[in-house]
């Protein structure tokens, strides 16, 4: 068992969660039990994944997507409650994890497909979302593939709009929709954008600057990121269980 206090501070630390300012809420936003065994990992804070969490013993829901009041409304309440019937803690790493390097959200699926990180782009909050760099030379549809067979859960959705082949991509996970940062990608050499999920006006400007552009799920591309944080934890504190609860993929 480790003490509530040490785990949050640990994680407040890697996180960086002072410095998150102009974000939704990051960092423990529900206090459960003073001491911690089992840490459950999830992407959504879902009534799925609370259940899930209560049948798995949790005591540490680590997320990267709320309870925020902004989103949840009316059933905010609701979860804050089953967390409190079930004593489990609620922690959020929403953009801290987006912009970690290393074990974020970004460098994780990079790690996933093999991807030879060169930098970073896309600003979001007070750093940058996106990473990109250098795959081995494979086809477009090849990687569409790959991204079935290393994710699972995941749906893709896929355009060729430029290159045959993939040699240099741009991974912004979850919702990448910005088309500044689509062009960012572009004048950094990237013939391939990988994201979650995006908007019309994604898949229009993909095509007009012939950028190869592939959705593959919200959930798909940030999970990753989620249990690579929970590696770290387990690096840190050897007597805590870590388990990868089940939820639905959006």
């Amino acid at each position: 068992m480790v003490k509530l206090e040490v785990l949050t501070g640990y994680l407040d630390a890697l996180l960086n969660i002072s410095d998150v300012t102009d974000d939704f809420k990051n960092g423990l936003i529900f206090k459960g039990k003073d001491e911690v065994g089992t840490v459950g990992l999830a992407t959504h804070t879902t009534f799925e994944v609370i259940d899930n969490a209560k049948k798995e013993r949790v005591d540490f829901l680590l997320v990267h997507h709320g309870g925020w009041e902004e989103i949840d409304m009316s059933l905010f309440g609701q979860k804050m409650s089953k967390l409190d019937r079930y004593r489990i803690s609620l922690y959020i790493a929403h953009s801290s994890l987006d912009n970690a390097s290393e074990f974020g959200t970004g460098d994780s699926l990079a790690r996933l497909l093999e991807m030879s990180i060169i930098g970073r782009f896309a600003d979001y909050g007070k750093g940058k979302a996106g990473v990109y760099g250098t795959v081995d030379k494979t086809s477009f549809d090849m990687l569409c593939q790959q991204l079935l067979r290393k994710m699972p859960g995941a749906k893709i959705e896929a355009s060729k709009n430029g290159a045959e082949y993939v040699t240099r991509l741009a991974i912004v996970t979850g919702n990448g929709k910005l088309t500044k940062w689509l062009e960012e990608a572009y004048k950094l050499g990237c013939d391939t954008y990988l994201t979650g999920e995006g908007s019309v006006f994604t898949r229009i400007f993909a095509k007009e600057i012939a950028m190869n552009l592939i959705f593959a799920g919200h959930t798909s591309t940030e999970r990753p990121g989620v249990l690579s944080l929970g590696r770290k934890i387990k690096e840190k504190f050897k007597d805590i269980k870590i388990i990868e609860l089940k939820e639905t993929f959006f």
